[in-house]
């Protein structure tokens, strides 16, 4: 459910967990990000691109519009995010990690 104190486009504060390759590239198992209430999938890839660049052409596309095919996003643990509208909420976590199960 949407803040009805906050407008959807207000800033909110939330964390990127990240996996695998992405973490060692930021040297660092969580990021805090500002987004937007209501976002999608390519808005938050370039929010973590234009604050990480060293994660694009190796997790997120060149063209900042996207993750690369082998890597996901998830909402708190709980669901995979398609390219539809997020709605987040203050606090909430988006895990990033590869989709390649490996051994």
């Amino acid at each position: 459910m949407i803040d009805a104190k906050r407008s959807p486009s207000e800033p909110i504060s939330i964390k990127v967990e990240l996996f695998g390759s992405a973490r060692l590239l930021c040297g660092s198992r969580v990021i805090d990000v500002e987004t937007p209430q209501l976002t999608n999938t390519q808005e938050l890839t370039t929010t973590l691109a234009t604050n990480h660049p060293e994660l694009v052409g190796k997790v997120i596309r060149a063209d900042r519009r996207g993750l690369l095919e082998n890597y996901t996003f998830n909402l708190n643990g709980v669901s995979f995010i398609d390219n539809g509208v997020l709605r987040l909420h203050s606090g909430d976590s988006i895990l990033l990690f590869s989709s390649q199960a490996g051994g």
